[in-house]
């Protein structure tokens, strides 16, 4: 069947010609009495990765409601769009082959307008064709289902004149082969699938030149393998090698670059007799082939050459034996020696070589040496690079469990450690770590008062080092594990009670130190506490715990240092995050080492993990500003705690840690909120109003003029022009001698003690 595809373009642009600019927001008299009108040229046309729905901008409103319905179903709010310029959604959640009507209605701070027109669509999934290459006869054509079509159209490009070649009934067949094509020539696909008068997006896919068989020239043997040889075919991109022998059928062998015209059989055995075919690819496809094939009679050589590094230091060589060998020849070849030397002479068939250098190549071969005399060829060539083990493994026991050190391997891409508990001879894997410059590790999976020896293995890339035999020894006792806070004194530090040993030493290292500091020696085990007056001011300080006489080190725990005497004030944002502006401002903070809290909106969080995991790793603050962005005075107390808890969620599941405070969306706060928030709300002292003039200027003027010592600034990290003032705001606050804290940290440093449910504004 052959028919022109222009009727479907030009539906498709006429439909598409209805999306408009977006115009600018304006309010004129009243504003709560102004009611958004309905939204005009409202279209719903199928895209490549849903429904696109499309309508002109409205004035006086901030955003769209969209509603959906399947026929004869009621409608239901698929999503809020924020904005009031926007004129486009892509409804991504339609099933394939489903009915649906939309309509949207537009709404500002106070009003919802009146709803739209309806448009109604079916939805077809465009088909994706996912192989459009040569086979024997032609192109064949594959592609993706189009749920719930009823059937589908195949068109081809020629000479740019849309042909459609066939025409498919119903959505379950989706494979289609051209047979109307000549050799060494490109074509256009596409498939449209179709139900009634709708049609599916569509995307045209090349197909890769149309191929012929290779020519076979012969299969000559080596020791070692077959190797078999071809003419190249000018349009193949790769060629597939296949054996049989009398007996069986063809078996696929491997898969060979264009760039080669031969290939190597390993895989024989002596005595066997084998015919070869070749085919050459496009693709994924297959050309036709020689069926006669060529024939090759094997003799061997030595086989299942193996290599490891071994606990002594050594690579071991191994082979499997060869029937009627006396005995076997090892050669070795490195880096630094290119050609292959005899290293040993053995009737065993296997070699322990300690004679070698860590972090260099070696490859081996092995020959087999008859009883009546004769030898075989060389073995398949096998490389190892030595890995020796590391030295100086060191146990400690930590709060945590047991910390293993080692010496940094230079070769090293990773390690790998084993344990064995007590006697036992089972070594078990415990932790695979794909960095050469770690060289410590905390197991946590042991337990108080047992015995563990560990192993510890350097690996470069997917090769294994050495080890040793019987590894280091340590027995297991707990060490104490230390929290740390701030206080208006400095930074508080508390632990429990050691089982063993005679005092404890309290150590920090701060950022850009290499040595850990003891700050304090304390001669009694039951002192639990202390606190660090005069931490390095703007710059993170760890701090751990050592057990004097028993060498338990506790893990650290890190707090940044804050200056109590210095001034300080903590930037919020909220309704985030949002890629630009948010990575914009954390740009400008971690240039001068400050820190902030952003207020997140729940359902954002999962878009945008990248800009979540950022904020933590600067030491920033992460609050919650609920789920939905939902006006809590206006819920009931099942929907108040449903927003909180849905937003820890989402946070938790990308950095491990809940938010531990809250603002409420609009700062709106009751009797009712207060007792189903269970954690410190937290309002604002310097509101910049940076969501209603969009002006970075006022933002910087705003704070400029308003902001003191402990103030709570509010701004949203949506905006652009909020990025730009803080690009602008946090020098200046720097250089008028404020440190930019978090809202947590502005209230323990002055000494607030925070309660459950009760809000605050101010740190003064």
């Amino acid at each position: 069947m052959k028919k022109s595809f222009s009727a479907i373009l030009i539906l498709l642009a006429v439909i598409n010609i209805f999306a408009i600019c977006a115009t600018t927001i304006s309010f004129a008299g009243d504003i709560e009495d102004v009611i958004p009108s309905a939204p005009e040229n409202f279209v719903a046309v199928n895209s490549a990765t849903g429904v696109n729905i499309s309508w002109s901008p409205v004035e006086n409103t901030a955003g769209y409601k969209l509603y959906r319905s399947e026929i004869d179903g009621e409608y239901e709010e698929i999503a809020d769009i924020r904005g009031f310029a926007e004129n486009s959604f892509t409804d991504i959640t339609a099933q394939s082959g489903a009915e649906y009507k939309y309509q949207i209605k537009a709404y500002n701070a106070f009003n919802e307008g009146e709803l739209s027109a309806e448009s109604s669509i079916i939805y077809l999934k465009q088909p994706t064709l996912t192989k459009a290459g040569s086979v024997y006869g032609g192109i064949e054509l594959i592609w993706d289902k189009s749920e719930g079509a009823d059937g589908y159209t195949i068109y081809r490009k020629n000479d740019n004149e849309d042909i459609a070649i066939a025409e498919i009934q119903g959505d379950e067949t989706t494979l289609f082969l051209d047979e109307d094509v000549k050799n060494n020539k490109k074509y256009q696909y596409t498939v449209i699938a179709y139900k009634g008068i709708y049609r599916s997006s569509f995307a045209y896919k090349t197909s890769k030149i149309y191929i012929t068989a290779p020519t076979l020239k012969k299969a000559k043997n080596y020791n070692g393998y077959v190797k078999v040889y071809w003419e190249k075919t000018k349009t193949a991109d790769k060629y597939r090698v296949y054996r049989k022998t009398a007996d069986t059928d063809w078996k696929y062998l491997d898969t060979v670059s264009k760039k080669y015209s031969t290939f190597k059989d390993e895989t024989v055995k002596n005595g066997g007799k084998y015919i070869y075919m070749v085919r050459a690819i496009d693709g994924k496809y297959n050309s036709g082939y020689d069926r006669a094939g060529v024939k090759a009679n094997y003799v061997s050589a030595p086989k299942g050459v193996e290599l490891k590094n071994y606990y002594s230091n050594s690579i071991k060589v191994q082979w499997d034996k060869v029937s009627g060998a006396e005995k076997y020849v090892v050669y070795r070849k490195d880096t630094k020696n290119d050609s292959f030397e005899k290293v040993e002479e053995t009737k065993k068939n296997q070699f322990k070589d300690t004679d070698i250098v860590n972090g260099r190549k070696y490859t081996y071969s092995v020959k087999a040496k008859g009883e009546n005399g004769g030898t075989s060829g060389y073995s398949k060539n096998v490389k190892l690079t030595a890995l020796k083990r590391p030295t100086e493994i060191k146990l400690n026991c930590t709060s945590a469990g047991v910390n293993i050190s080692w010496t940094k391997m230079s070769s090293a891409t990773g390690y790998r450690i084993y344990r064995k508990t007590g006697s036992s001879s089972d070594w078990s894997l415990v932790k695979k770590i794909n960095s050469g410059s770690t060289t410590s590790y905390t197991d946590e999976g042991v337990k108080d008062g047992k015995t563990y020896s560990y192993r510890v293995m350097q690996v470069k890339g997917s090769e294994k080092g050495s080890y040793l035999k019987d590894g280091v020894t340590i027995k297991f006792v707990k060490a104490p594990k230390v929290s740390a806070k701030h206080s208006p004194e400095g930074i508080v530090l508390n632990w429990n009670k050691a089982k063993i040993g005679t005092g404890y030493e309290v150590q920090r290292k701060a950022q850009g130190e290499k040595k850990w500091k003891t700050l304090a020696t304390l001669s009694s085990l039951n002192t639990l506490t202390y606190r660090d007056s005069k931490p390095v001011y703007g710059k993170k300080n760890y701090y751990r715990v050592v057990v004097r006489d028993a060498n338990l080190i506790s893990d650290s725990c890190l707090l940044y240092g804050i200056n109590p005497n210095k001034k300080m004030v903590a930037l919020t944002y909220d309704d985030g995050p949002y890629t630009p502006v948010t990575n914009q401002i954390l740009d400008v903070l971690e240039e001068y080492n400050g820190r902030a809290t952003f207020f997140v909106v729940g359902s954002r969080v999962p878009t945008y993990k990248d800009c979540i995991k950022r904020e933590a790793s600067l030491g920033c603050e992460i609050g919650n500003h609920t789920y939905n962005h939902t006006i809590l005075t206006s819920v009931n107390a099942s929907t108040i705690k449903s927003e909180i808890a849905d937003t820890n969620a989402a946070v938790k599941n990308i950095t491990g840690q809940a938010p531990k405070i809250v603002r409420t969306p609009g700062g709106a706060v009751n009797s009712t909120v207060k007792a189903n928030v269970k954690y410190p709300m937290f309002n604002w002292s310097v509101d910049t109003l940076d969501w209603k003039y969009r002006n970075s200027s006022s933002v910087v003027s705003s704070i400029k003029n308003n902001v003191r010592d402990g103030s709570i600034v509010l701004m949203h990290d949506l905006y652009g022009s909020t990025g730009t003032a803080t690009e602008q705001i946090v020098p200046w606050l720097v250089k008028n001698g404020y440190q930019l804290v978090t809202v947590s940290e502005l209230m323990a440093v002055k000494g607030i003690d925070v309660q459950k449910g009760q809000l605050y504004t101010r740190a003064y």
